[in-house]
């Protein structure tokens, strides 16, 4: 397989110049190679080039800067063709435009690095900062961190997230993506790439619960993964439900005789629970000995309910205390995954 062609970024500042002094030449007769006031604008677009990319690691773009320094001395000598001139400008950019344009540069490109941590430790990354920092102080034009951690002996969850420098030099989170992994049946993992969209991205938990089948309501619409269907970026495809799709979680919710109902504080903890994709735990009113969890099912327009096993059961049954009895006596016990990332989430790496 052929490397792929690393983007040269100061080859295309150089080239929205260039379309930028082609159409202002439709506008006048003649070349606009001699106007003044274009050199100036020019040097000063090539000034913030070389400050920009001076520092770059890729060989193609510290080329690209020494070329675009030897333009920059002959523009300067168009536009100060005395000697002195020249040196008394040269002394000027280097005590203090030179400095100036630097210091707001390094401003802008902390407040990049301060924004990126903003948004992975939104999205449940902590771990990862130290590592995204150092790459970052790198001046990788793109690079990726890895997330790893186990939910019991056999179950690990990896994630891989996935950094790049803009146009601007600015760095931005593209995403990441998610593997669920079972060492015992290693052909049934799971995997989806979660984009982020400026700092609108799903967190860990979110992106945790669409994995496992979950719908999770975002910016005023359910989504779920079709975990049976994959698009050509191998990655699941994501039905959506959007308000007009007639499912109305607060009605729903409330047709049920659940004990969290009683207090205004629970029955608010209950819904955002189940807007975030959560199993939420809860206790019918009729039969409050028992465990009973429920999950959203939007295309459905219901919720789903289960049993203290996760076992699906029936309204009729969450209610009924002898199926209870029964179903308990019969069924084996699983655990809960929730239980399981809380209680076994051990050994957590950074690779």
């Amino acid at each position: 397989m052929n490397k792929p062609h690393e983007v040269n970024r100061v080859e295309i500042e150089l080239a929205h110049w260039q379309s930028k002094e082609a159409r202002f030449e439709k506008y006048f007769q003649g070349k606009l190679a001699d106007n003044r006031a274009l050199l100036t604008a020019k040097l000063q677009h090539y000034e913030g080039i070389i400050a920009k990319y001076k520092s770059s690691k890729s060989l193609e773009e510290v080329f690209a800067v020494r070329l675009v320094l030897h333009e920059r001395k002959k523009i300067v000598k168009q536009l100060f063709p005395n000697f002195y001139a020249r040196i008394l400008r040269k002394l000027i950019h280097v005590l203090f435009v030179g400095k100036i344009r630097e210091a707001r540069y390094n401003r802008e490109q902390q407040q990049n690095r301060e924004n990126v941590i903003k948004t992975i430790m939104k999205t449940g990354f902590k771990d990862a900062v130290p590592k995204v920092n150092e790459q970052m102080r790198n001046g990788l034009s793109k690079f990726e961190v890895p997330v790893n951690y186990y939910l019991n002996e056999n179950e690990r969850v990896i994630h891989r997230l996935f950094f790049s420098k803009n146009q601007n030099e600015q760095y931005e989170f593209d995403g990441y993506r998610m593997t669920m992994y079972n060492e015992l049946n290693p052909d049934g993992f799971k995997e989806h790439f979660f984009k982020a969209d400026g700092s609108n991205v799903f967190n860990l938990k979110e992106s945790f619960n669409l994995l496992s089948g979950r719908a999770v309501e975002k910016d005023g619409k359910w989504l779920q993964l079709d975990l049976c269907d994959r698009n050509g970026e191998d990655n699941y495809r994501v039905k959506e439900f959007h308000s007009d799709f007639a499912f109305d979680l607060e009605k729903t919710i409330l047709s049920l005789p659940l004990e969290q109902l009683r207090d205004e504080s629970s029955k608010t903890k209950l819904f955002q629970s189940l807007r975030e994709g959560n199993l939420a735990e809860v206790t019918f009113s009729k039969n409050k000995s028992e465990t009973r969890y429920i999950a959203c099912s939007p295309q459905f327009r219901s919720v789903n309910i289960y049993n203290e096993n996760l076992h699906k059961i029936s309204l009729a049954e969450a209610v009924n205390k002898k199926y209870s009895r029964t179903v308990r006596q019969n069924e084996k016990p699983v655990i809960k995954l929730e239980e399981k990332e809380s209680r076994n989430k051990v050994k957590k790496i950074i690779r």
